[in-house]
Protein backbone atom coordinates (compact mmCIF):
# COMPACT_ATOMS: atom_id res chain seq x y z
CA UNK A 1 0.00 0.00 0.00
CA UNK A 2 1.49 3.66 -1.01
CA UNK A 3 0.70 6.64 0.34
CA UNK A 4 0.24 9.73 -2.59
CA UNK A 5 0.32 12.39 0.05
CA UNK A 6 3.79 13.96 0.46
CA UNK A 7 5.35 13.47 3.63
CA UNK A 8 4.60 16.30 6.15
CA UNK A 9 7.28 17.92 8.33
CA UNK A 10 5.06 18.09 11.08
CA UNK A 11 6.13 14.28 11.99
CA UNK A 12 10.12 15.64 11.75
CA UNK A 13 9.12 18.93 14.12
CA UNK A 14 7.87 16.81 16.84
CA UNK A 15 10.61 14.62 16.70
CA UNK A 16 13.23 17.42 17.25
CA UNK A 17 11.33 19.14 19.97
CA UNK A 18 11.50 15.92 21.55
CA UNK A 19 14.75 14.82 21.26
CA UNK A 20 15.33 19.10 22.34
CA UNK A 21 13.24 18.12 25.56
CA UNK A 22 14.78 15.31 26.07
CA UNK A 23 18.72 16.83 25.72
CA UNK A 24 17.06 19.28 28.33
CA UNK A 25 16.12 16.78 30.68
CA UNK A 26 19.72 14.82 30.41
CA UNK A 27 21.12 18.48 30.99
CA UNK A 28 18.98 18.65 33.97
CA UNK A 29 20.13 15.33 35.38
CA UNK A 30 24.19 15.83 34.60
CA UNK A 31 23.68 19.10 36.47
CA UNK A 32 21.80 18.07 39.30
CA UNK A 33 19.28 20.49 38.78
CA UNK A 34 16.44 17.90 40.44
CA UNK A 35 18.74 16.77 43.18
CA UNK A 36 19.41 21.11 44.14
CA UNK A 37 15.36 21.11 43.36
CA UNK A 38 15.12 18.76 45.93
CA UNK A 39 16.78 19.99 48.69
CA UNK A 40 14.44 22.63 49.18
CA UNK A 41 16.19 25.70 47.93
CA UNK A 42 14.98 29.04 48.86
CA UNK A 43 15.97 31.40 46.26
CA UNK A 44 17.02 31.01 43.35
CA UNK A 45 20.48 32.46 44.33
CA UNK A 46 20.92 29.34 46.52
CA UNK A 47 19.90 27.10 43.98
CA UNK A 48 22.09 28.24 41.21
CA UNK A 49 25.47 28.43 43.53
CA UNK A 50 24.89 24.63 44.22
CA UNK A 51 24.84 23.82 40.67
CA UNK A 52 28.18 22.70 38.82
CA UNK A 53 28.12 23.52 34.67
CA UNK A 54 29.77 20.94 32.48
CA UNK A 55 30.54 22.87 29.16
CA UNK A 56 31.76 19.26 27.71
CA UNK A 57 28.68 17.61 28.46
CA UNK A 58 26.62 20.87 27.09
CA UNK A 59 28.67 21.50 24.20
CA UNK A 60 28.21 17.21 23.11
CA UNK A 61 24.51 17.73 23.51
CA UNK A 62 24.57 20.80 21.15
CA UNK A 63 26.77 18.55 18.44
CA UNK A 64 24.74 15.74 18.91
CA UNK A 65 22.06 17.69 16.38
CA UNK A 66 24.27 18.92 13.86
CA UNK A 67 23.16 22.32 14.47
CA UNK A 68 19.56 21.88 14.08
CA UNK A 69 18.77 22.97 17.21
CA UNK A 70 18.72 27.06 16.48
CA UNK A 71 15.68 25.37 13.81
CA UNK A 72 12.65 27.30 15.69
CA UNK A 73 15.22 29.94 16.16
CA UNK A 74 15.36 30.07 11.95
CA UNK A 75 12.13 29.16 11.07
CA UNK A 76 10.94 32.55 13.33
CA UNK A 77 13.14 34.39 11.71
CA UNK A 78 12.67 33.55 8.01
CA UNK A 79 9.02 33.77 8.54
CA UNK A 80 8.26 36.90 7.74
CA UNK A 81 10.55 36.98 4.31
CA UNK A 82 9.05 33.12 3.21
CA UNK A 83 5.73 32.74 5.57
CA UNK A 84 6.01 30.56 8.19
CA UNK A 85 4.75 27.23 6.25
CA UNK A 86 7.51 27.86 4.01
CA UNK A 87 9.77 28.49 6.21
CA UNK A 88 8.79 25.41 8.45
CA UNK A 89 9.37 23.04 4.87
CA UNK A 90 12.51 24.32 3.74
CA UNK A 91 13.89 23.47 7.46
CA UNK A 92 12.54 20.08 7.62
CA UNK A 93 13.83 19.85 4.07
CA UNK A 94 17.68 21.12 4.99
CA UNK A 95 17.22 19.14 8.13
CA UNK A 96 17.12 15.84 6.39
CA UNK A 97 19.62 16.26 3.55
CA UNK A 98 21.83 14.67 5.66
CA UNK A 99 24.69 17.74 6.04
CA UNK A 100 25.59 19.97 9.14
CA UNK A 101 21.95 21.98 9.77
CA UNK A 102 24.27 25.79 9.19
CA UNK A 103 25.98 24.45 5.78
CA UNK A 104 22.11 23.33 4.11
CA UNK A 105 19.99 26.09 5.32
CA UNK A 106 23.16 28.54 4.30
CA UNK A 107 23.06 26.41 0.93
CA UNK A 108 19.30 26.78 1.12
CA UNK A 109 19.18 30.73 1.44
CA UNK A 110 22.22 31.49 -1.34
CA UNK A 111 19.05 31.57 -3.56
CA UNK A 112 16.94 33.59 -1.36
CA UNK A 113 19.62 36.13 -0.10
CA UNK A 114 18.57 36.13 3.39
CA UNK A 115 21.35 36.29 6.02
CA UNK A 116 20.92 34.16 8.84
CA UNK A 117 24.42 34.30 10.05
CA UNK A 118 23.83 34.66 13.78
CA UNK A 119 21.00 32.91 13.85
CA UNK A 120 22.53 29.49 13.54
CA UNK A 121 25.22 29.90 16.53
CA UNK A 122 23.27 28.46 19.35
CA UNK A 123 26.19 29.76 21.59
CA UNK A 124 24.47 33.20 21.19
CA UNK A 125 21.13 32.02 21.60
CA UNK A 126 19.50 33.42 24.95
CA UNK A 127 16.01 33.07 23.46
CA UNK A 128 13.49 34.82 26.27
CA UNK A 129 16.17 35.39 29.05
CA UNK A 130 16.19 38.76 28.81
CA UNK A 131 12.16 39.07 28.72
CA UNK A 132 12.39 36.86 32.08
CA UNK A 133 14.76 38.42 33.74
CA UNK A 134 13.10 42.33 33.04
CA UNK A 135 9.68 40.65 34.60
CA UNK A 136 11.40 38.55 37.33
CA UNK A 137 12.78 42.36 38.71
CA UNK A 138 10.01 44.05 38.14
CA UNK A 139 8.30 41.44 40.43
CA UNK A 140 10.63 41.47 42.70
CA UNK A 141 10.41 45.75 42.39
CA UNK A 142 6.69 45.08 43.10
CA UNK A 143 7.22 42.66 45.99
CA UNK A 144 9.82 45.18 48.16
Amino acid sequence: MTNSEPPSPVLFFDTLVAYQDTAALKAALELRLFTAIGQACATAAELAAGLEVFPEALRANLERTRGAIVAERVAVALAPELGKASAKDLLARVSADGRPFADAVCAELDTHSLDVGDLLDPAGYLGAADLLVSRALARYEQMR
